[in-house]
């Protein structure tokens, strides 16, 4: 990958320290679409990339997760692995979300998908933590693919011991290689970062999907739980995302809608 001159200059931040070049890269570009100086760039990428990094995952919450994360990879026991999983979770408004509703999801995901022994999961987050909680097998085949490239190695070293097959990379998912073979797919609330990046991002990855059944979700409320049409203006926006697929019922949660289409 080319070097980028003003790549140091964003990465100087503490903020943006761990995350993937190709992500920090490709902010850059869509800074420098606007002109200005180089300090006026930079500001831009920074900008785009609290609403699609920052925004979730505050300072003080990410050094929780990645305590708890360091936990859990030395944890003497199954309760205490657990319980280190469960507040790193916490830590991260995407999964916190979804506290108390990990097994509806994944009964839903495995009831659309059928026997699932490979998962790709872009955007994952803290996501593939609910693994202990999602039915799947010891050796399932997971491949997650976030920004954070520190948070990253952390999952894998807290889930390795017990998961050997899960993989956690960093890099961005537009770009990045995906291999193949998956039964599953999960852009959980990947959309509309993807598209805050790039117009029309999601639509490209969701067509190069290299798996069975897809499962895209979207947020119905606000990070502060208030209910501003969000469902509707997403539903018609999952509608285009997934024409031509072979659409299955939606899992409704509380705070998100997944819809889940079969590749014809």
């Amino acid at each position: 990958m080319s070097a980028d001159p003003l790549l140091e200059a964003v990465k100087a931040s503490s903020k943006y320290r761990a995350l993937a070049d190709d992500v920090v890269l490709a902010a850059l570009a869509s800074a420098r679409r606007a002109g200005g100086r180089d300090a006026d760039v930079v500001k831009r990428a920074k900008r785009k990339l609290h609403q699609v990094f920052g925004a979730f995952l505050g300072a003080s919450d990410r050094k929780r997760a990645l305590a708890a994360l360091r936990a859990a990879a030395t944890a003497p026991d199954e309760a205490a692995w657990r319980a280190h999983l469960d507040a790193a979770m916490a830590a991260h408004s995407s999964t916190a979300e979804r506290h108390g509703e990990v097994a509806a999801l994944w009964e839903g995901l495995r009831a659309a998908a059928g026997e699932v022994r490979a998962v790709l999961d872009l955007g994952c987050g803290l996501g593939p933590l609910a693994l202990p909680g999602s039915g799947l097998p010891a050796d399932v085949r997971w491949l997650g693919i976030d920004v954070d490239a520190e948070l990253c190695g952390a999952v894998q070293e807290a889930l390795g011991g017990r998961y050997p097959h899960v993989e956690v990379r960093a890099g961005d998912a537009r770009s990045a290689p995906l291999g193949e073979g998956y039964d599953l797919a999960l852009l959980l609330k990947l959309a509309p970062t993807l598209d805050q990046l790039e117009p029309g991002a999601a639509a490209a990855l969701v067509g190069r999907v290299p798996a069975r059944v897809v499962a895209v979700s979207f947020p119905t409320h606000t990070l502060g739980g208030r209910d501003v049409g969000m469902a509707a203006r997403y539903d018609a926006h999952a509608d285009a995302l997934l024409a031509g697929w072979e659409r299955l019922a939606p899992i409704a949660l509380r705070h998100e809608r997944v819809h889940l289409a079969r590749r014809p």
